[in-house]
């Protein structure tokens, strides 16, 4: 048979462990466990990409020393990868605040006073010629243990605890933000210097051209207009370098802040970059089930639902009684005799019970509010799947096209070069007119700036599909 105490602790044992609210797991209709997300890519081209996984450290695929050292820099030394680390201490803060409610809380107390008493004090019936000087001293200590019936606690350190692992998948995004930024920023540089390089052959073509048709001019097989003519189309070309110039210089800016540089801390040099970042093999990338367990704000968004799940429970539990174990002692001095201070003790244990019922409409609200705040969250996580999955579709559909057309060019580009030396070996034996060959001559100088811009198109394509792969962080 059960002896009282035996009952009691059974008791104890059954409440503490109790946790009132929903108990989480990703939600089943989520986007996140349907099949459709979890498959290969539709927009998958076996010739471009492969189903091996992306690794940690994608940049490296590019070969280029510059650009390895360049990100570690900047991963050391980002400001936005600082803020989300301070936030992330501050999550860890948190969490470590939550779990303390656990350990008990104790109080220590003293006072000491030494007055002169009135007769009045004492309510004497007769006259008291003199009263003494009272010495009291009060001093001691008390314990109070929580007992975490309802969970309150437990669902707290869990949404703590939730909080902080958003905070880490929070910094990951900024980290993998900060590396495409800077690969970015560094291809944007050298796609300037390659563009640039593509102007000036282009200028010094069309000057070339020009010479020689002023001198046509001057033997009287061509004309003043012929001049004047590829003499605007050598200044329409010459117009496109400054933009190319200012492109090159804020991408060097971007980077110096990126890296933590000002602009003169950030070594020039980088500026003589001309040749284009590029992977010479195919792509990995994966599938949707990894995609969807690697994107950082996937991860980010799954732990704040996690968080407000937790929440529910916090709310639920206002409506029950907070109840603490709590134990104090002390000792007093007598008022009329200071000899006794010390010798006269005061203890005292029980329980000590918080209740608000049957006032419970504040308790209410919040569990209405903590629900809402779950359901947005949900939709929240939902649309992270969503718009994950949209962005990689539509970079694999843009490097993808984008390449087909880069191909395209160059065809033309070929066939255009071709058509202008042609156009420019008849107009000097006088087999055709000079407009034939000034037509020649502008395509291939706007299909050489095409294929010059496609290229530093791929470039940036390439570093968009990886980040919306969520690719740069271990």
């Amino acid at each position: 048979m059960l002896s009282y105490k035996n009952i009691i602790f059974l008791v104890f044992f059954f409440l503490t462990g109790c946790m009132v609210g929903p108990n989480y797991h990703i939600p089943n209709q989520s986007d996140f466990k349907k099949p459709s997300a979890n498959n290969s890519f539709v927009s998958t081209n076996k010739k471009l990409y492969s189903n091996q996984a992306i690794p940690d450290k994608w940049w490296k695929l590019y070969n280029d020393t510059t650009l390895n050292q360049l990100i570690e820099k900047a991963i050391c030394a980002n400001t936005d990868l600082r803020v989300a680390a301070a936030n992330l201490e501050v999550a860890n803060s948190q969490l470590k605040e939550e779990k303390s409610m656990f350990y008990p809380k104790t109080d220590l107390y003293a006072s000491y006073s030494n007055y002169h008493a009135s007769a009045e004090t004492f309510v004497f019936t007769k006259p008291v010629p003199s009263l003494p000087f009272v010495n009291y001293l009060e001093a001691g200590g008390g314990i109070k243990l929580p007992l975490d019936f309802f969970g309150k606690i437990r669902r707290g350190v869990e949404a703590a605890n939730a909080n902080q692992e958003a905070a880490l998948a929070a910094r990951d995004l900024v980290l993998i933000t900060v590396v495409a930024e800077t690969t970015t920023a560094y291809a944007d540089i050298c796609a300037a210097g390659y563009q640039l390089t593509v102007a000036e052959h282009l200028v010094k073509l069309q000057q070339e051209t020009t010479r020689l048709t002023q001198r046509l001019e001057q033997k009287g097989r061509g004309t003043a207009f012929d001049v004047s003519r590829s003499m605007s189309e050598l200044a329409q070309i010459k117009a496109t370098i400054p933009s190319l110039i200012t492109a090159k210089e804020n991408a060097f800016f971007r980077l110096a802040a990126l890296t933590g540089d000002t602009p003169a801390e950030l070594n020039s040099i980088l500026k003589n970059c001309k040749k284009l970042p590029k992977i010479h093999k195919l792509i990995p990338i994966g599938d949707g089930t990894a995609l969807l367990r690697r994107r950082p704000d996937i991860r980010e968004a799954e732990r704040n639902l996690a968080a407000s799940t937790a929440k529910i429970g916090i709310a639920i539990s206002h409506l029950y009684p907070d109840v603490s174990l709590g134990i104090l002692a002390g000792t007093l001095g007598h008022p009329y005799d200071a000899t006794n201070i010390g010798k006269t003790f005061v203890w005292n244990t029980g329980p000590l019970i918080t209740w608000t019922f049957p006032n419970t409409s504040m308790a209410c609200a919040e569990i209405e509010q903590a629900k809402a705040t779950a359901q947005s969250d949900f939709a929240k996580f939902d649309s992270a799947v969503l718009t994950a999955l949209k962005e990689v579709e539509s970079n694999l559909t843009t490097y993808s096209n984008d390449l087909s057309l880069y191909q395209d060019l160059k065809s033309a580009q070929k066939q255009s070069r071709k058509a202008f030396f042609q156009a420019k070996t008849l107009y000097l034996n006088g087999r055709e007119g000079y407009l034939s060959t000034l037509q020649a001559e502008m395509t291939l100088n706007n299909v050489s700036a095409s294929v010059a811009n496609i290229e530093s198109k791929l470039a940036t394509d390439q570093i968009n599909l990886f980040l919306s792969l969520g690719g740069g962080w271990g």
